[in-house]
């Protein structure tokens, strides 16, 4: 999750996923620092779940960028 004063930052890493969830951004990185994106807000490893629909949004073309 993304701290929200860091939102622009972590979009300028170039995710491959992006939801929101309570008011906060969540964005799904693929081969990011992991240092870089802790700076950002909270790092976590994603479920299989969640790179199902981040793969799923890609192909159909839905996908705004993904979480850290």
């Amino acid at each position: 999750m993304v701290n929200p004063e860091n939102v622009g930052a972590a979009r300028a890493l170039r995710p491959i996923h992006e939801r929101q969830l309570f008011g906060r951004s969540i964005l799904l990185f693929d081969g990011a620092d992991r240092r870089q994106l802790a700076a950002l807000g909270d790092v976590r490893t994603p479920s299989i779940a969640d790179l199902f629909v981040a793969v799923m949004s890609q192909e159909g073309g839905v996908s705004k960028g993904a979480a850290a």
